[in-house]
This record gives structure tokens, sequence and C-alpha cells, in this order.
């Protein structure tokens, strides 16, 4: 093919346009700017999971992969749909304006170098659009019922976010409580909220919390399950012994709380706690883990994280124990830090 320098001269300029604009896309990406709007219909999002997936893991160390926000449907044979494209780390998806959103964190830059910033991002599913909301700590944890709840878990203060225009309003805090904690002084460690937003499981780390630092009395990594009314009143504890209870979820009524627990019988497992009477029972069967229990809008089933295909992926499982079944398959990770059902419709 002969080239005219009139030719020559275009195919430079459509290379030198091409350069460009793959490296403004690239710093977007790396600054977390760039993400495709995917628009979802009302099917897509009624009865589905958020979650978070990552392909790369060295251990526990998975800052060399970006994670991305998924949802899936909670059929069997479900596709998921992925809703962010970057290079970032994104954590804790939940479920907000009556399942129309989804908030989540977000870091920008790498991390573990001390450099990075984490802020609480908004997308609206229906537009595809995004908004940065506010800047947070890494310790963050956010949990949704109606509204969006945030734990600045470095100050053991539990927030009220108005998602629209980013604003915390202060629920209350571990010195609050410490009047109903003679011994164990911990801060809190994890929570959720019914759906009646009346009452918060909480999970409270043994030892004396000093600027975001658990002083524990023995090298023991003990958690108590725990409630506590919205407005910080009518605290209690609901377990006193050695074994580590975490990610609480308290079911849409309030009277029942899912929870991980490690030692009960040598796993990590899903137990269900019956608040009234305190009674608790295994609801998933050893030997492989199970983490980051989510009840369904109904209370009838259960999602969680499971590694038993070699694996983290999201199972659900009636709450009387039977029906198991995997819901994500595939050679990926389901972040263990936390899923969401999306609520009723």
């Amino acid at each position: 093919m002969i080239y005219t320098k009139k030719k020559l001269h275009s195919l430079n300029m459509i290379n030198k346009n091409k350069s460009y604009w793959m490296i403004v896309l690239l710093l977007l990406s790396i600054t977390g700017c760039y993400t495709e709007e995917v628009k979802l219909t009302e099917a897509q999002i009624t009865n589905a999971i958020a979650f978070v997936a990552y392909s790369h893991q060295s251990g526990d160390n998975t800052h060399g992969s970006s994670k991305e926000v998924y949802i899936i449907k909670t059929e069997p044979g479900a596709e998921p749909i992925r809703l962010t494209y970057n290079t970032n780390w994104e954590e804790q998806p939940v479920w907000i304006d009556n399942g129309k959103s989804l908030v989540f964190m977000r870091c920008i830059g790498r991390p573990g170098s001390y450099k990075e910033k984490w802020y609480l991002y908004k997308k609206n599913l229906t537009t595809g659009k995004e908004e940065r909301l506010i800047e947070i700590d890494w310790t963050t944890r956010i949990k949704s019922s109606i509204n969006l709840y945030l734990l600045d878990t470095y100050c053991d203060i539990l927030y009220a976010v108005d998602t629209g225009i980013g604003a915390l309003t202060e629920l209350f805090t571990t010195e609050e409580l410490r009047i109903s904690l003679p011994e164990k002084r911990g801060g809190i460690h994890g929570f959720s909220i019914d759906g009646e937003e009346e009452k918060f499981a909480l999970t409270i780390a043994e030892g004396r919390r000093i600027k975001g630092k658990i002083l524990a009395k023995e090298k023991c990594k003990c958690y108590e399950l725990a409630i506590v009314n919205r407005d910080g009143t009518d605290f209690q504890i609901l377990t006193n012994d050695t074994f580590p209870d975490r990610s609480p979820a308290i079911s849409s009524g309030g009277k029942f709380i899912a929870f991980a627990s490690d030692g009960r019988d040598g796993y990590d497992e899903i137990f269900i706690m019956e608040i009234a009477t305190r009674k608790i029972r295994r609801l998933t069967d050893p030997p492989m883990h199970g983490y980051s229990p989510t009840w369904s809008p109904d209370g009838k089933k259960i999602a969680f994280v499971s590694e038993r295909d070699g694996f983290d992926h999201i199972w659900i499982i009636n709450v009387d124990g039977t029906g198991l079944f995997q819901l994500t398959k595939g050679e990926f990770h389901v972040h263990w830090g936390g899923i969401s059902w999306s609520p009723a419709r």
C-alpha cells in the first residue's frame, strides 16, 4: 500500500489521539475517577446480593489486585454483573434508596501505603451515575437498612449518614456504653441494624481501647455479641465466653442474630442466636469456614461467604439448615468483608 503525505499525516494524528486517550483513561482509572455507567433494570436489582470480588490472592495480602463491586440475583445459575471498572480497591457495598443505589468504600492509592485515601461513594444503579460522598478512615464499617449507618472504629462512634448531603449525625459512642461494661471495655468491632431501625446488633472487642488500639488483658481475641437501641439505651451483652463472635447480622424483625464464630466447634461457622432466650444453634457444618452472614428480606434464608470449593464464594442456606447451594462460582474470590442482600421491593 502506498501512503501519500496526507494519508501519513492522518494516520499520525489518529495514533496521537489514541495515545492521548489511552493516557487519559489510564490516569482516570488510577485516580478512581473513571468508571463505566452500568445501568440496571428493576428486575436486575430485585432480590440480589451486592459483593466485592477480586482475582488475585497471595496469602492475606490482596494489595496486588483491584477489588470491584458486583451484584448477582439470588437464583441458582445466576451470573454476576460488574458495576465498577477501575484499578482501585472497593469494600462493603450496602443498599440504600429502597434498593436503587449502593454505597461502598473506595481506596484511592495503594492500600497500606499510608498515602492512600478512603472515601464513601454512592452509585445509582438505574442511571449508572456515581458520586463521592465523604472522606473516611480505612477502619470504617458501614451498614444500611432504610438509611445508611457508619461506625468509626478508631474513635468508637456510631453515626447515621445523610447520603444526600454527606452529613453525619452521632448516635452514641463506646464511652457512653461503658457504664454497662465493667469488665469488657473494648470498642465496637462490628454492627448491623434491624429492618425497623430500632436496634443495633454489635460485637464488642475484649480489652480497653485507647485511640483505636485495643489493650487486651490477655492475648485472647474475644468478641462478645450485644444489642442496643438506636439511641444508645438498653445496652445488653448477650454472650460471655472465650469464643470470638463476629459479623453480627440482626434479622429484619429484630428477633435473631446471625453471626460467624470461631472455636465453638473448631471452625469459623455461621450460628443463629434467638435474642429473647439467648439460645445459639449452629447453621452451617464444618470443615469449611463461613463468614459475613446476611439475611434475606423475608428472614427465611441467609447468605454467607465460604471457601468450600477452594475459592471464597457466596452460599445461600435456609434458616433451618436445609437447601444449601453455591451462588457464585469461578476462579475469583468474594471478599469476606461484607455482602449485602437487597431490600424487599
